[in-house]
């Protein structure tokens, strides 16, 4: 990992924009004052350091603290937003406690699933256990029984929908 002071050395970081941008030369075709890094998979942004490429995000906690927690979570999912307000520390749980309602759903709600009764349960993960959260006769009551026990067990990582 490549330490604080050679990152800032090389690159210059703004904490409100996210943006990283070169002091030295990269190479011969980008000059100082130039963006650094690309977009690469699932639209995270990279620059590469010594042949090694590095993600952003991690090297915004790097210019920030000096060291990189083992996962980084976006707090408004988009992985291209590097603004340090965008980003915080995360456990693998946690990373996934902030993502979407799968596509799959059928009910268009995240932890809620039909019964064959024509009512909605309620099923919210955390820690690696299932919580049940009860049956609703009604989809909307059923949405907020899911936001209320994601909020409950997942604290600030929760995410609304």
């Amino acid at each position: 990992m490549i330490s604080q002071d050679e990152l800032k050395r090389r690159v210059s970081y703004s904490p409100e924009t996210g943006v990283f941008i070169w002091r030295v030369k990269p190479r011969r075709a980008l000059p100082p004052g130039t963006r650094a890094g690309c977009v690469g998979r699932k639209a995270l942004r990279y620059i590469q350091l010594d042949g090694v490429s590095y993600a952003e995000h991690r090297l915004a906690f790097i210019w920030m603290t000096g060291t990189a927690p083992p996962l980084v979570d976006h707090i408004n999912r988009d992985p291209g937003d590097n603004r340090w307000h965008n980003l915080r520390a995360a456990t693998v749980s946690q990373n996934g406690f902030n993502r979407k309602r799968n596509d799959r759903s059928t009910t268009g709600v995240k932890n809620v699933y039909p019964m064959p009764s024509g009512r909605y349960k309620v099923v919210v993960t955390a820690n690696h256990k299932q919580h049940y959260g009860g049956l609703y006769r009604d989809i909307q009551s059923a949405r907020e029984a899911a936001a209320t026990l994601r909020k409950d067990l997942h604290g600030e990582y929760a995410r609304a929908e």
